[in-house]
């Protein structure tokens, strides 16, 4: 579903004959116009558009599905839309002759835009249609240079960035246009999801999340998902907390098929893998809709990136809407943000924001202007939760779960004839109050998922994991700790834990796939045997093309203003440093970070040197009568 809402100017231009080629359904306000992509209920003169799902103890993970719901149901779904724990992404958009409101989940995770000039007003959950509204308007819209590489180096948390000039990301779970003023609350739901009266116990709330749970999961069905359940597995935390979850459920472990991304020398894949034939789960299918294009690895991240839509840049695991799945669901660092939520001690907002600019080194290839850009934006950020009567801890938890849940929420997905994405446990107020009445050394130690992991599946508990093991402060005095770790502790390339190595098949959406091509075979071969993540086996086609970029960019060639933007020099400085032995590239070459900065410059300079201005806009003119 694709949905604009327009102010009086858009009103007037759409009212005067303007259309656009696949149309939506407009629907004319006093002052406004709807347009939507799909058909709308009418409960008396409301009007009401929903998408996405809402995950409350009576409809756990499943779908509302409101093309066959009665419009009277559909009203009443509206009017609990702020008063339940909203897990799910969604969008419910009403509106009738004089007023509308657009209500998301409460962590603003449904992607919705918005541009404002003055008066007038454009909000759209697609950038595509964004644009398109916006141009066919008359409205001048450019791409950014700045607002590109604000989103590349440090991602949306602070600056919405979008890439475009004057439209960003939309951050607030409301927005309402009412008595002829729009209006936005982008913080105030921070102070009910992430404060707590501290004197609560921990005991009492984590009961309640474990009852919440163990009721709601009995109400997980097929028929819920469309005949088919798809969840991410790694030898991580968060995938094994919502699989204790789902097999709380009703369901047999072989309905429920599971993906993992990586080489089988990873141990995320080789530790997935053992948890598939330990519990007789079905390896599922991953649907990927920038399958390799060319004949080089970055030939992906090249020539796929036509849509930059803010929260995207070289994202493996793109169904090509917006709602991504993996790692890169924002342009951030999330391990950054982990270092920072866990290690940071209380200081004042300007050191803090000195802290976070100078992580990984990173303000170094940008431009001093974009820095102080970014520090003035993350100071407001702060400041504005100070006036909501934050401590500093709930600042930190604040910022580190609005991040960390546009990574994790897309990661425990469903897939059947539709894309829908499912629960993921970091989304319910019920454990942020749990992270938020442990100390830092328990928050730290993961303690709130082993307590619930050990509820619902202590055996699920206790099995290996990937890369780490849980810290010893959990378990009780007398474990036997050492036996356990040597068991449990599982690295890239260690010996197999199951006979069996499982193949997740991947389906592609959108282009044919085409065998990958490395500019550095040996090494990206040994870097896969290696099991070491994916952009360092492919960092050698990634310096070419960035070196590319980078001479169109010293000829007078390349987009508009971006040597203004990034540390050209720098840059060049740290390609020099690249060392493509494949034994010793991470003792004299660039910091994991950096390699992962490579790759997203390179999708973001050719995403600002594209030819395409805009999206492609078609429209005709009609006639009233």
């Amino acid at each position: 579903m694709d949905f604009f809402i327009g102010s009086g100017s858009f009103k007037s231009k759409f009212e005067s004959g303007a259309g656009l080629a696949s149309r939506p359904q407009l629907s004319f306000g006093r002052q406004f116009v709807v347009g939507s992509s799909e058909p709308f209920k009418t409960f008396n003169s409301l009007n009401l558009l929903f998408s996405g799902a809402r995950l409350t103890k009576d409809s756990f993970l499943s779908h509302w599905n409101f093309d066959q719901a009665s419009d009277s149901d559909v009203y009443a779904h509206y009017q609990k839309r702020n008063t339940d724990f909203s897990l799910g992404v969604f969008s419910l958009l009403a509106w009738s002759e004089e007023e509308w409101e657009l209500s998301l989940d409460r962590l603003a995770q449904y992607t919705v835009f918005i541009w404002t000039s003055g008066d007038d007003y454009l909000i759209s959950n697609s950038l595509d249609l964004m644009v398109k509204v916006l141009h066919l308007s008359g409205f001048s819209v450019k791409r950014s240079t700045r607002s590109t590489v604000e989103a590349l180096v440090y991602g949306t948390t602070f600056g919405c960035a979008t890439g475009f000039e004057g439209i960003t990301l939309y951050r607030s779970p409301k927005a309402s246009f009412r008595s002829g003023q729009l209006n936005i609350d982008e913080y105030l739901f921070v102070k009910e999801l992430y404060s707590i009266d501290k004197r609560d116990k921990y005991e009492d709330y984590l009961d309640e999340a474990i009852e919440f749970i163990s009721d709601a999961a009995r109400n997980i069905c097929l028929d819920a998902f469309g005949g088919t359940i798809l969840t991410d597995l790694t030898g991580g935390v968060d995938s094994r907390l919502v699989l204790s979850i789902l097999l709380q459920s009703s369901l047999e472990p072989e309905d429920i098929s599971v993906f993992c991304l990586g080489s089988d020398s990873r141990a995320d894949k080789i530790v997935a893998d053992y948890l598939v034939e330990q519990y007789n789960l079905s390896p599922g299918k991953f649907f990927n809709a920038k399958s390799p294009e060319g004949s080089s690895s970055a030939d992906s991240i090249e020539n796929g990136v036509h849509r930059f839509y803010g929260t995207k840049l070289a994202d493996f695991g793109d169904f090509g809407d917006g709602k991504i799945i993996g790692q890169t669901k924002i342009t951030g660092y999330y391990g950054e943000l982990t270092r920072l939520f866990y290690d940071y001690i209380p200081m004042t907002n300007e050191r803090l924001v000195d802290e976070f600019l100078s992580v990984g080194g990173l303000n170094r290839y940008i431009s001093q202007d974009v820095v102080v850009s970014l520090r003035s934006k993350m100071l407001n950020f702060f400041v504005s939760l100070d006036k909501l009567g934050l401590t500093f801890d709930d600042k930190l938890h604040a910022l580190y779960l609005l991040n960390r849940n546009k990574v994790h929420f897309g990661m425990s997905a469903h897939l059947a004839e539709k894309t829908r994405q499912a629960f993921h446990p970091l989304n319910s107020s019920l454990f942020v109050k749990l992270s938020l009445l442990v100390s830092r050394e328990e928050r730290k130690a993961n303690k709130v998922a082993f307590d619930v992991i050990g509820r619902l599946s202590p055996s699920l508990q206790m099995e290996p994991m990937a890369e780490k093991v849980w810290s010893k402060c959990l378990l009780p005095s007398g474990f036997d700790y050492e036996s356990y770790r040597n068991r449990c502790f599982i690295k890239n390339g260690a010996m197999a834990l199951s006979v069996n190595r499982y193949k997740y098949s991947q389906a592609n959406l959108l282009h044919r796939k085409v065998p990958r091509v490395y500019e550095n075979p040996k090494f990206s071969e040994r870097m896969r045997k290696l099991g070491v993540q994916y952009h360092w086996a492919m960092l050698p086609d990634v310096k070419l093309r960035v070196e590319k970029y980078l001479n169109q960019i010293d000829a007078g060639s390349q987009a508009e203003g971006i040597s203004e933007v990034l540390n050209i020099v720098n840059i060049r400085e740290l390609i020099g440093c690249l060392n493509f032995e494949a034994n010793t590239h991470r003792e004299v070459g660039p910091s994991n970070i950096e390699a992962k900065f490579l790759v997203k410059a390179l999708s973001a300079l050719a995403w600002l040197q594209g030819k395409e201005v805009f999206p492609a806009v078609n429209y005709h003119f009609h006639v009233h009568n």
